[in-house]
């Protein structure tokens, strides 16, 4: 199995083969981060490996062109998902360096941890096993950083501060903004992944994953999965709170990408750039709904 794992010592996410389902726990749960995935995807070299990639629905797309070159199709299965896009490591940089003043060397990180208490986060993180999920599915975008001094978890994590810029579309990749052919159901994997954002999921506390098969060879795995409560579901179900077409830029998008490459501290461009910038967008929502009502 190829996914992607956190690698403190580089401060960046990276691809990594795993053999053993104990190597592949690193794997588990999400990274905002584009992944390294050189070395890794160097596999494909040994024609004797039969390996699943899981990757964005790009990096995906790029392993579909050098599986047929290499002819390797009934050796690999490919993996995406829904995708909202990819954040600049410029981004994480600022953010790691912003925390790494309060936690020291960040060690592991939890993206979207459910568990409340930073003390229970560190532990899970620490052994590599699933957590007791103290927090709805729904209510998990907050960070657990584990560093030399401390473990940061939530508001303490400053968790706002990334998701703000990220899920605010401020510093994607340019092509999420501009010519991204992968989204709704577009696609080059054999499987694709999603969170269930439809109504009928809200009432399940751990939450439902989509699992939508996009070929032939995808059939034929969902088919053969024996472990698996499986559910069917309508496509537009199966989307629906999904990016259906490329990020927006916001007005002040570009200068954030500038004041990030300038180095300026990301609490600083949070609140003179991002913040009043966000605020501005709810006001002119708030009003328009009034004038349409």
């Amino acid at each position: 199995m190829c996914g992607v794992r956190y690698d403190a010592a580089a401060r960046r996410a990276g691809h990594v083969v795993a053999r053993r389902p104990a190597e592949f726990a690193a794997c588990t749960g999400s990274k905002y981060l584009q992944s390294y995935t050189v070395d890794a995807f160097a596999v494909l070299r040994d024609a004797s490996a039969k390996v699943a990639f899981v990757g964005t629905p790009c990096q995906i797309a790029s392993l579909r062109r050098l599986v047929a070159l290499r002819r390797a199709e009934e050796r690999t299965v490919l993996v995406d998902f829904f995708c909202h896009g990819v954040p600049s490591a410029l981004l994480w940089e600022s953010y790691v360096r912003r925390m790494e003043h309060r936690c020291g060397t960040i060690r592991r990180v939890a993206w979207r941890s459910k568990c409340r208490e930073a003390a229970e986060a560190a532990e899970t993180l620490a052994r590599g096993v699933r957590p007791v999920q103290t927090a709805s599915w729904s209510d998990s975008y907050r960070m657990t950083l584990v560093g030399d001094r401390a473990t940061l978890s939530g508001r303490a994590a400053d968790s706002r501060l990334f998701y703000d810029l990220f899920l605010g579309d401020y510093c994607l990749g340019r092509a999420c903004y501009e010519r991204c052919p992968y989204r709704g159901f577009r696609s080059a994997a054999d499987l694709r992944l999603g969170d269930l954002w439809a109504a009928a999921s809200y009432g399940e506390r751990e939450g439902v994953s989509t699992l939508s098969a996009l070929t032939p060879r995808g059939e034929q795995l969902v088919g053969a999965l024996g472990n698996c409560e499986l559910d069917p579901l309508s496509p537009d179900d199966a989307r629906a709170g999904q990016m259906m077409c490329n990020a927006r830029r916001p007005r002040m998008a570009r200068a954030v990408m500038a004041a990030l490459r300038a180095g300026l501290p990301l609490g600083a461009i949070h609140l003179l750039l991002v913040r009043p910038d966000r605020l501005l967008g709810s006001l002119f929502r708030r009003i328009t709904r009034l004038i349409e009502s």
